[in-house]
């Protein structure tokens, strides 16, 4: 069974499986990236790739590329294996349980939501069934005197010319016929 196969049937992959997964995919996904850039610039320098430039991105994404598959590597180190892990929670379920209960789930249970439906068992309100004291009573609309009475009282000022203004204004003179 090749390293694909593994993945695809979600088996444990040791942490260099794992690096070796995410360089082939950040590989996967620096070739497209730079399949757009030179499409770009053939369309975009009269059908002229500066191929300087892109030898120059391919060695700085690739190297990048490695980077993140030795980070997976380092990464995936610590993390334990899937079936040592459900095996300690089994454990761990099977010491803390009650007497006489066995938590420890089969390998051959099947997860498949189930098929049926359950039953409700409560009555459904159907409308001969509702009372009129169960449907809320309308409310009261608002009015102008109501808003009055809730809101603060705000003193009106009325602005008034002085003196000084006054003697400022000039009329206004009707326009000449």
């Amino acid at each position: 069974m090749n390293l694909f196969q593994k993945a695809a049937a979600r088996l444990n992959l040791t942490p260099t499986e794992r690096a070796i997964l995410k360089l082939i995919e950040s590989l996967i996904y620096v070739a497209g990236f730079n399949v757009i850039v030179a499409a770009a610039q053939y369309i975009e320098n009269n059908q002229q790739i500066n191929w300087a430039f892109m030898l120059k991105l391919v060695i700085a994404q690739a190297i990048l590329a490695v980077v993140m598959a030795l980070s997976k590597y380092f990464k995936a180190q610590g993390d334990p294996a899937i079936a040592a892990a459900i095996d300690s929670e089994e454990q761990n379920l099977a010491k803390n349980a009650p007497a006489g209960v066995n938590p420890v789930i089969p390998s051959s249970v099947n997860f498949a939501p189930p098929t049926q439906t359950a039953s409700v068992s409560q009555p459904v309100a159907t409308p001969a069934s509702i009372e009129i004291a169960d449907i809320p009573q309308e409310q009261p609309a608002i009015t102008p005197d109501m808003l009055k009475s809730t809101l603060p009282q705000i003193p009106s000022v009325v602005a008034t010319p002085t003196a000084t203004n006054a003697t400022n204004v000039t009329p206004a003179t009707p326009p000449s016929a």
